[in-house]
């Protein structure tokens, strides 16, 4: 069945934990629960928000974070005894467990200097900003 046949509805954060591999759930407590312990603010974003509103599993998190997201990822990492890749240039960072990934990026701001280049990142956005550089398409709807 294609993605488009389902009818989405509002996902919350109950809807989005159900649909994920029970890893991925780990990293996801993990980042709530480092995240809470540091009083970092994160927001969940991207293809976890879509696909747990068409019904269907979760197959990546994304998690947008307010201030530089190495140490956070690194802090989880040590949580749940995962690895960590850093990618300072574009202000992220991946934690993995076995074939599961949670990504963090900063809160952040995009220019392209052409088309299908690498983006500039600018961070320090707010959650708002961050959403707006986002894929709005049918596609990640």
């Amino acid at each position: 069945m294609s993605r488009t046949a389902h009818l989405p509805k509002r996902p919350n954060i109950t809807d989005v934990r159900r649909s994920l591999t029970p890893v991925s759930r780990r990293l996801l407590d993990a980042t709530i629960a480092v995240a809470s312990e540091e009083q970092r603010q994160i927001w969940l974003v991207g293809g976890a928000i879509r696909d747990s509103a068409m019904g269907f599993p979760v197959q990546n998190v994304d998690v947008s974070v307010d201030g530089a997201p190495a140490p956070l990822a690194e802090s989880v990492a040590r949580l749940v005894g995962g690895d960590v890749r850093r990618f300072p240039t574009f202000g992220t960072a991946t934690v993995s467990v076995d074939h599961d990934e949670i990504d963090f990026a900063w809160l952040r701001t995009e220019r392209y200097s052409r088309p299908a280049a690498l983006p500039a990142v600018t961070p320090g956005a707010t959650i708002e900003e961050d959403l707006a550089r986002r894929d709005f398409s049918v596609n990640a709807i």
